[in-house]
């Protein structure tokens, strides 16, 4: 797609520094004044030796690298990720990306704190404008991280004591695509804030079923908004709070010239009943989290604990009556997913050849999942009996995700260091219950500044993702453990 506008506005780039004197003795009644840049970088710096991405795989796109790419801060950030080795992608409408072959499988982490999995859809709720650096973990994954292991996406965000002015930005191009954005930083020494925002319109939301050039009710309109503030409480602490929300609103693209079958009524279609170029199927998409974080660096122990919430929803509108037309059925489907939890990680310098680190994590889920479904009496060939009626299919489901993990990076001399420990995860839910201890191990070998071989081995614990398991699954698996709870063969 050839844009044919791009507007630009900077307000206020220009970064501003804070060199304040120490304060006096006995003058302790007066605000502490920091110097806030060389803190949030040593606060910056211990965030991140907490969890290293010790002897795995890491690709770094930083924040210019995003701006140098076709379309800049301005395209999808999906298409930001497949700039990495071993990433592809499926269709718009047939699912997310893919790490070296693995399905999907992949956990999102801004400033090193888990971000809970959505309901995905055709949006895509982060915008790679509040990317400071973007890393794609994967191989041999240290113990810290669990439950999804395909790939790391472990995202620092823009913000901090040096962030100071902002801008705006507004980009447009074929299919009447307008996207206005802006962003701006500041605050005082001590506090800082970052805000971002962008609006996307267009025609080709989803993706062309046709040969046309033009695809047929395809519109698109996408808000995104993302705020980052911090504030340093002293020399070796600050809190945090991030909080996002995207709207999304989809067409589903029709494909004209398609052969209904069934009228609503059961009967079979009349010619120049219904035009498939006309159904209106749509899809509303919503994500919102909030992430709270509190960092503390005391000599030799580092540890951020941070708590966080999200909500998620999908709903899936049918056109009424040319769904029953085209497919014989028709679905209004709605899914909401609620989920909260803690982190906390940790580091600890014990001597000169060993850092201890361990954490924990704890995650609940919720979902309620709605359908109501329009479908026909059948006989025994499928074929339609009378008119259509709705059957209800509502149902709510849980998911309870925990692990903890302990591990230490020991330098066996200045070109050996061996990163062993192990994660011990636990998963309770409406379906199932299991637990598994993950035992990990790397190797990382430098005989020279520019060289490093890697070896290591990783056990994985990737348990199902609670929004897609159906109604049906659940009561099956509830079924089996009724029957064998009367066999005698589990507890």
């Amino acid at each position: 797609m050839k844009p044919f506008l791009v507007i630009t506005l900077a307000l206020g780039a220009a970064s501003a520094s804070a060199q304040v004197a120490p304060v006096p003795a006995g003058a302790a009644s007066q605000p502490i004044k920091l110097d806030a840049f060389v803190v949030a970088d040593k606060l910056d710096k211990a965030r991140e030796g907490i969890v290293p991405s010790l002897g795995a795989n890491a690709f770094t796109i930083t924040q210019q690298q995003i701006l140098d790419l076709p379309q800049g801060a301005d395209a999808p950030f999906s298409g930001v990720i497949l700039r990495a080795p071993g990433v592809a992608q499926d269709s718009a409408s047939g699912g997310g990306l893919h790490v070296r072959g693995e399905h999907s499988n992949l956990q999102y982490r801004i400033n090193n704190v888990l971000l809970p999995e959505g309901i995905s859809g055709f949006g895509l709720e982060l915008d790679p404008r509040f990317v400071n650096s973007l890393q794609l973990i994967t191989g041999t994954l240290p113990a810290q991280y669990g439950f999804r292991t395909a790939g790391i996406v472990d995202i620092q965000t823009k913000g901090g004591a040096a962030a100071q002015g902002g801008g705006v930005s507004l980009y447009g191009g074929s299919y009447h695509t307008l996207r206005p954005s802006f962003e701006t930083a500041g605050g005082s020494p001590a506090t800082s804030y970052f805000i971002d925002g962008s609006f996307d319109h267009n025609d080709i939301g989803i993706e062309n079923p046709t040969a046309s050039a033009q695809p047929v009710h395809d519109r698109t309109d996408q808000g995104r908004v993302f705020s980052n503030l911090s504030h340093i409480l002293d020399d070796t602490s600050r809190v945090g709070l991030m909080v996002s929300a995207s709207d999304s609103k989809f067409q589903v693209p029709n494909t004209p010239g398609l052969a209904p079958g069934t009228s609503p009524n059961g009967q079979p279609w009349v010619k120049g009943t219904f035009d498939s170029s006309l159904l209106n199927e749509t899809q509303t998409e919503q994500n919102y989290f909030g992430i709270v974080t509190y960092q503390k660096t005391t000599g030799e122990l580092n540890y951020q604990v941070s708590a966080f919430a999200r909500d998620s929803s999908v709903h899936f509108t049918p056109d009424p009556l040319g769904d029953l037309y085209f497919n014989g059925v028709a679905s209004d489907v709605s899914r909401t997913l609620h989920s909260g939890g803690l982190q906390a990680d940790a580091s600890y310098a014990a001597g000169a050849q060993h850092t201890v680190r361990f954490g924990a994590s704890w995650l609940e889920e919720f979902v309620a999942a709605n359908s109501t479904t329009t479908v026909f009496p059948v006989n025994g060939e499928g074929n339609a009996t009378g008119a259509a009626f709705a059957v209800a299919d509502n149902h709510h489901l849980y998911g309870s995700f925990a692990g903890v993990y302990a591990q230490d990076e020991w330098h066996l001399g200045s070109a050996v260091t061996v990163n062993y420990g192990a994660r011990f995860d636990v998963f309770k839910s409406s379906f199932d219950r299991e637990t598994q201890l993950s035992p990990r191990l790397n190797l990382i070998y430098k005989p020279t500044d520019s060289t490093a071989l890697h070896a290591g081995y990783a056990r994985y614990f990737t348990p199902p993702p609670v929004e897609y398991v159906s109604g049906a699954t659940v009561a099956a698996s509830l079924g089996r453990r009724t029957r064998r709870r009367r066999n005698k063969t589990i507890p």
